[in-house]
């Protein structure tokens, strides 16, 4: 645990003895593709931290259809609203084998009135999710089109999931035309159709639910609408 929890980046700036609480108090969980970590509207004690692996976090509409508000990845926590209260606001399932760092919320608490890079991690890593959501607002159907909107979500996949290949760039996790329909928010026969028109305009290919994006460049500015994706930051 000690060696996993000093390679995370984000933690380098604590106290030692933040970090020494940390490792007495937490647990590294392993969980599988498939497995839901948590549900909403559940009560939680703990908060959970990716340290490697994708997670989806997604709600439930009226049908019973997921709406799927973020995609994550390493270094990313999952729950951060237990700290206004102790109910989960959304569901968590993972799209790869992962390890989880899983923190008592309590100890978090007490160590932030301690450690103020603490409290500045847990900030900062809400302040990230909330312009996240404020983008995908913006850049949603109704304001792009279909087309647009997937080309700039592969892109963000890409870029944060990516991994080169001969052939370009490959999201390195397995992605279903339905789940992709449930992120993009648009139906599945929609979302068939646009994957087929970037494939034959040669943007992309998809075979065997992952993607390959053969210039990454070329289908930012396909999605040139989507300005958040020139957003280099986010």
């Amino acid at each position: 645990m000690k060696k996993k929890i000093y390679k995370i980046e984000i933690f380098n700036n604590l106290s030692a003895e933040s970090i020494t609480k940390i490792i007495q108090n937490s647990k590294i969980k392993k969980i599988y593709k498939g497995e839901l970590l948590f549900l909403d509207k559940t009560e939680m004690r703990n908060l959970y931290f990716i340290i490697e692996g994708i997670a989806s976090l997604y709600k439930l509409n009226n049908l019973n259809d997921k709406k799927i508000i973020f995609i994550l990845g390493n270094n990313n926590f999952l729950n951060e609203s237990i700290f206004e209260n102790s109910m989960s606001t959304l569901n968590c399932e993972f799209l790869s084998n992962a390890t989880v760092l899983e923190i008592p919320k309590e100890l978090l608490i007490n160590l932030m009135k301690q450690d103020f890079n603490l409290s500045k991690i847990i900030i900062n890593s809400l302040s990230l999710k909330y312009r996240k959501t404020c983008y995908q607002l913006k850049n949603s159907v109704g304001n792009i089109t279909a087309d647009e909107l997937l080309a700039s979500k592969l892109w963000k996949l890409a870029k944060d999931f990516g991994v080169k290949t001969p052939e370009g760039v490959e999201i390195n996790f397995d992605l279903t035309i339905t789940y992709l329909a449930d992120f993009l928010g648009i139906k599945r026969e929609t979302t068939s159709r646009q994957i087929k028109k970037l494939s034959n305009i040669g943007l992309l290919k998809f075979e065997k639910n992952r993607f390959t994006i053969f210039d990454t460049e070329k289908l930012s500015s396909f999605a040139k609408r989507c300005d958040v994706y020139h957003n280099k930051k986010e």
